[in-house]
């Protein structure tokens, strides 16, 4: 278990699923990279 601050949402991936989103070209799995992680429910980013 993930202890996260209020308002934050861990959602783990595995390594393989990771690549597939990255290869997708997924903001947030790309941001994750950088360290950054963007949940963007509410589609900001499209």
């Amino acid at each position: 278990m993930v202890d996260a601050p209020a308002g934050f949402q861990v959602i783990p991936l595995t390594l393989e699923e990771y690549r597939k989103q990255t290869e997708k070209g997924n903001l947030p799995a790309l941001e994750a990279k950088k360290g950054v992680v963007v949940r963007d429910a509410e589609k900001i980013f499209e």
